[in-house]
């Protein structure tokens, strides 16, 4: 009997010993030199991203017997949780980059409202800001594949086909650029504020805003032959993808979508971005701290 009310003794000792070392620990990856904590830092506003799959068309461009199709369709599973920047990166947050002597100063006079997404900003901008951005946090954050971008955005992921029996994929490219080209007539060309083209089912903002955004996904060139296998696949890193109202691509150093290099589709309106940030090792650590604490408050 004392056998067993000392076993009971130690485990109702052990279960607040396990609480503060959970607690310990979580302190220790928190404030560690890549925990999170940097001073003079505060946190981008974001949303968290469950997990999920995505069916779309790859990014890039097929061919079977040198004629031009479209895109198989794919289902792609996004495996990880996502935390992603609610609004795109503003034009005050670029500025800092700028002061701090990490970002090219952009080609043409804009304001740095911090309501307003920066603007005129090239592929190489864009990871320039996420490497000092990442640096200024104690994180990595980084632009998201065109995989990632559908998932978050909650978007059709360029699923549809020809519609037309017989119609090539030049005509019907052709088709599409008449078609957004009478659309963009009747949108909205200036940038606007933060938010102002409201928020998706997620809670992120202006997906479907004015300001296409860059993605980290290369430009693939892919020949299929007539079993759909791949013969030879080239990825193009000199060309990247951009999400939008469509999807569409160009050149990295281009700044100005409008003055040229815009590979496919109606050129967008503007270049900017928002990041997702990279997850961390003891990021099911922290999970699980938070869990522990919730039970035993």
């Amino acid at each position: 009997m004392t056998a067993i009310m000392g076993l009971k003794n130690a485990g109702s000792v052990a279960m607040p010993l396990v609480v503060l070392a959970a607690i310990g620990a979580g302190a220790i990856v928190l404030f560690s030199p890549d925990g999170g904590a940097t001073g003079g830092h505060t946190p981008v506003e974001s949303v968290l991203v469950a997990p999920g799959s995505v069916t779309y068309r790859d990014a890039g461009q097929f061919s079977v017997g040198g004629h031009d199709i479209d895109a198989p369709l794919a289902t792609r599973l996004v495996s990880v949780q996502l935390e992603v920047m609610k609004y795109q990166v503003s034009a005050a947050d670029y500025k800092a980059c700028v002061d701090a002597g990490a970002c090219a100063p952009l080609d043409r006079r804009q304001t740095a409202r911090v309501d307003l997404p920066a603007t005129g900003v090239s592929f190489l901008d864009a990871t320039a800001y996420a490497q000092w951005y990442s640096r200024q946090a104690g994180e990595t954050w980084r632009l998201p594949t065109n995989l990632e971008w559908l998932h978050f955005a909650q978007v059709e992921g360029d699923t549809a086909a020809a519609a037309i029996s017989g119609q090539s994929l030049s005509d019907r490219w052709l088709a599409e650029y008449r078609s957004m080209a009478a659309r963009g007539k009747q949108g909205e060309p200036t940038v606007q504020p933060r938010g102002a083209f409201g928020e998706n089912a997620l809670g992120i903002a202006d997906i479907a805003g004015n300001v296409w955004e860059w993605t980290d996904t290369c430009l693939e060139r892919v020949v299929l032959n007539a079993a759909g296998n791949v013969m030879s696949r080239l990825d193009n890193c000199g060309v990247r993808a951009l999400q939008g109202q469509h999807r569409t691509y160009m050149s990295g150093f281009i700044r100005d979508a409008v003055a040229g290099a815009c590979a496919a589709g109606l050129p967008p309106d503007h270049l900017g971005f928002r990041l997702v940030r990279e997850p961390k090792w003891h990021d099911p650590l922290i999970g699980w701290i938070r869990a522990i604490v919730r039970r035993f408050a």
